[in-house]
């Protein structure tokens, strides 16, 4: 055994309430084949196979051949045992028993589980008119996802009167039921005189008596195929490798399922029996296989035309992707439109569209077209995302608006419409921003935040999920920015280049962790820039030796002003003053990520050069730290240009001058943190407030 698909059946035994003789658990797996039985010629040891096998919650099972198929090229043990019991029970049903054809009416109960989605599958096949029900308004959300057009309330028999009023009083043709009490009489009520009415459900179904009083020509089904297959195993050994034929030619597409490892056996059975699933669930048992690239399928990748998104289609292209989707708000642009050519010219059909992720009608009206035509959809990739950064106070609701609608609705959209894919991997491009913080980005952290624990969520309900917290990529994204990676630089965090991301990426895939940050570090230097002595207890594990690292650094902090006072000491008076405008020159280009070969006139604005409220903080901090003194909170606003503050470390830091008179000393109130000092200033109003210090220092 490989993996086991469980059913309502295997979940009314553990709770004792199936009628009858239940037999052992399990009744569908995927596994290998270890030995054959003569006259067995469809098969031989070691084949891949998936199957309808009672007790396969065993370690190893016997099955009748009859019963057991090969399992498709590309088909994952999961999919193959979710696949026998769903689809052999709605096409026993619906194909044999109602004898369905094109122009009739079925309404499925519990249309989005396992056997349901399977029989909403072959109905829209078959050219039916699908009437389903589901007992949550996501599941109902989803049906309509996979173009059912009517869907109604499976808790409430209302159902009925909706079916009487679409169809003008007449009814369907065909119901398959799954619910019990009052609402099979709904069910009957819903049915066409001369219908066909298919019980598949276990408690409170009608006798064949009660039916026939009705006297309305219905015919009546109380299905249990496993007593057929006893039976007649070749009228269910047939109808199995017929479908599962159409698997491998890609007719059918298996179901999306919850994936459980065998020691949370338990979890997925109250899983089940809590009705959270939709599809199929299934229990793994051993270790799960990493995500592979197909041929036949395809892959969605939001902020796919910039950033990151056209590398990782390139990727999975070189990996055979049959074809990748990728969507942005702006569409295919000149820049891009070369890389398409390329990963087109690597065999994988390419699919660009103007598609806004935060726009939920526009998404489902997508992924209805990629489902209408092409390989199914096997992978997402989220990788959307825009920056609108201000101090904390500036922030407000229509900045978080803005940063959350691509990452936070965004991501919830995508889980909520792709239910009902089959994913082998659904991925959360997250920043590292939500692990470390960033200053600035309250927003951005928060967004991303969202979807770790989205990746967590997912995982939790047996889904694929998996949240990536990059930090900064080299060559493509917003880190491509030189003056940002050089300010990342300088607080020890470096940049991943696209072959390194690309490798992480891959490993990632591969190891099935719900959230994982990738990023070069200097711990020492980080935890020096944040003015941490010790580091946080979730980063002791990979940043413990940078705190030792750090107390040596800070020992050893007043160096630097102590040899700059020494070389002042040491020089004649008019060379004092060119020692520390070099020292400040130095310091605030490398804050501010300028070139220091760069030609830059000591009296202009560090305004002008790209100081805003945080980069004051960030190069306010600098220049204290490397004189081994706490500054004031207003230095940058009170000595904006390379000149006044030169004079100002000099003549009051550096050489501060004799005290003045008790009775001289004016009391003035620091500001309790720079916070509290620019904070709540704009962008805007620093500018101009560096314009007017500037005009009047210079």
């Amino acid at each position: 055994m490989e993996a086991t698909g469980l059913n309502f059946k295997d979940v009314l035994n553990v709770l004792g309430m199936y009628p009858g003789d239940p037999g052992p658990l399990g009744g569908e797996c995927a596994g290998r084949v270890s030995a054959v039985g003569p006259g067995v010629t469809h098969l031989r040891v070691g084949d891949a196979v998936l199957a309808v096998a009672g007790g396969s919650f065993a370690s190893h099972v016997i099955a009748r051949a009859a019963f057991v198929q090969p399992r498709p090229a590309g088909l994952s043990a999961e999919e193959g045992a979710s696949f026998p019991i769903p689809f052999v029970t709605a096409e026993f049903c619906l194909g044999h028993l109602a004898g369905m054809k094109a122009g009739d009416r079925v309404l499925i109960h519990a249309a989005a589980g396992g056997v349901g989605m399977a029989a909403v599958r072959l109905a829209q096949r078959a050219g039916a008119e699908v009437f389903a029900t589901a007992g949550s308004e996501a599941k109902r959300e989803l049906l309509r996802a996979m173009g059912v057009p009517h869907v109604m309330d499976s808790r409430s028999a209302d159902f009925a009167d909706e079916v009487l009023a679409l169809t003008q009083g007449r009814g369907v043709d065909t119901v398959l039921n799954a619910l019990s009490g009052e609402l099979i009489d709904a069910g009957f009520r819903a049915l066409a005189d001369g219908g066909c009415f298919i019980e598949i459900g276990k408690r409170g179904i009608k006798t064949p008596e009660w039916v026939q009083a009705l006297n309305r020509g219905l015919r009546y089904h109380i299905v249990d195929w496993g007593e057929t297959g006893e039976r007649d195993p070749a009228l269910i050994g047939g109808m199995l490798a017929r479908l599962v034929a159409e698997l491998g030619e890609g007719r059918l597409a298996p179901l999306p399922r919850h994936v459980f490892a065998l020691d949370e056996a338990e979890r997925a059975f109250r899983f089940m029996a809590q009705a959270k699933h939709t599809g199929k669930v299934v229990v793994r048992h051993g270790a799960a296989a990493p995500a592979s690239v197909r041929r036949d399928g395809t892959y969605l990748i939001t902020g796919g035309l910039a950033g990151l998104g056209p590398v990782v289609a390139r990727r999975l292209a070189e990996q055979g992707a049959g074809r990748v989707v990728l969507i942005s708000r702006r569409g295919v642009t000149p820049e891009v439109a070369p890389v398409l050519d390329e990963i087109r010219a690597l065999g994988t059909t390419v699919v660009a569209e103007a598609v806004d992720v935060s726009d939920g009608e526009a998404l489902a009206a997508l992924l209805a077209r990629i489902r209408a035509d092409g390989p199914p959809l096997r992978g997402v990739v989220h990788s959307a995302g825009v920056l609108d950064d201000a101090g904390l106070l500036q922030q407000d609701a229509a900045r978080f608006e803005h940063v959350f609608a691509p990452k936070v609705r965004g991501g919830w959209l995508l889980d909520q419409l792709t239910r009902s894919d089959a994913l082998d991997f659904f991925v959360l491009f997250s920043s590292v921003a939500a692990v470390l913080g960033s200053r600035g980005q309250a927003n951005h952290s928060a967004a991303n935040a969202f979807l770790d624990l989205l990746a967590h969520e997912r995982q939790g309900r047996g889904l694929p999920g998996l949240s990536i917290n990059w930090g900064a990529w080299t060559e493509v994204g917003a880190a491509a920015d030189r003056q940002l990676a050089q300010r990342l630089a300088a607080q020890g965090i470096g940049a991943l280049t696209p072959p390194q991301g690309l490798l992480a990426f891959e490993r990632l895939l591969a190891q099935g962790e719900a959230q994982a940050a990738v990023l070069p570090i200097e711990w020492p230097r980080y935890l020096q820039a944040m003015g941490l002595s010790t580091p946080p207890a979730f980063l002791a594990g990979v940043a413990g030796q940078g705190a030792v690292a750090v107390a040596a650094a800070k020992a050893g902090a007043s160096a630097p002003a102590a040899g700059l006072r020494q070389q002042l000491q040491d020089a004649p008076p008019g060379r004092r003053r060119p020692l520390v405008a070099a020292f400040v020159r130095e310091r605030a280009l490398k804050a501010l990520g300028v070139d220091p070969a760069r030609a830059v006139d000591p009296r202009t604005p560090l305004g002008e050069l790209g100081l805003d409220s945080l980069l004051a903080v960030e190069l306010r901090n600098t220049l204290g730290s490397a004189l081994g003194q706490t500054l004031s909170a207003t230095l940058l606003f009170d000595y904006p240009t390379i000149d006044t503050l030169t004079d100002y470390l000099l003549n009051d830091v550096i050489q501060p001058p004799a005290p003045a008179a008790p009775e001289a000393v004016a009391a003035v109130e620091e500001p309790a943190s720079m916070v509290d000092a620019i904070e709540d200033l704009s962008d805007e109003e620093v500018d101009r407030l560096l314009a007017q210090r500037a005009q009047r220092k210079g």
